[in-house]
């Protein structure tokens, strides 16, 4: 698959995959066109399931929402949630989710487009990407508010120490907060 993109995010695309690698597609390098554009490569497993209307591949399994019956949409809210959580833990945030931003493969979930994919030295931004990205889950009916409570829950017992330093930028004057008063 190709993607345009910077020869900036090209470079960094291909140092970030050996942090988290497991979480994105496989990397393949990237290319300058004559005209000068620059296009990441990445290679996506065959057999796989896409949202990504975009890409028309024989080796691939387009997959829409209106497909999956509610405990596969409940599943995948939860495999998402753990896979940004996972990339959180990595220093780096992707922006702007969208279901066609993963792969599925019988074993994995992994991050397709990563142009939106950032490496944040304000940990507090992670769990202000990590609401919308509840939001709009909830809002694309792959799960409801008693799984963004879980995921919630999950997230921060899984990065604490990003959930206090949200809390306590929140709320300068208030005492700090366990991380079960956050998750609250």
């Amino acid at each position: 698959i190709f993607r345009k993109t910077t020869s900036l995010i090209a470079n960094s695309l291909l140092k970030m995959q050996n942090n988290a690698g497991e979480l994105f597609e496989t990397l393949v390098g990237y290319i300058q066109t004559i005209r000068g554009n620059i296009y990441i490569i990445s290679k996506i497993l065959k057999g796989s399931f896409i949202f990504d209307q975009v890409i028309n591949c024989n080796a691939v399994k387009l997959l829409k929402k209106e497909m999956l019956n509610l405990n596969e949409r409940k599943k995948l809210f939860h495999l998402i949630c753990e896979k940004i959580t996972a990339l959180n833990m990595a220093g780096l945030t992707l922006s702007n989710f969208t279901l066609s931003n993963l792969t599925l493969t019988n074993t994995q979930v992994r991050f397709t487009d990563l142009r939106n994919l950032r490496s944040v030295k304000k940990k507090s931004l992670f769990v202000e990407q990590y609401k919308a990205l509840l939001r709009y889950l909830i809002a694309s009916g792959l799960g409801d508010r008693s799984d963004a409570y879980a995921a919630t829950s999950y997230y921060c017992n899984a990065v604490p120490t990003v959930c206090e330093e949200w809390y306590l930028e929140r709320n300068k004057n208030k005492a700090k907060a366990s991380i079960y008063d956050i998750a609250l």
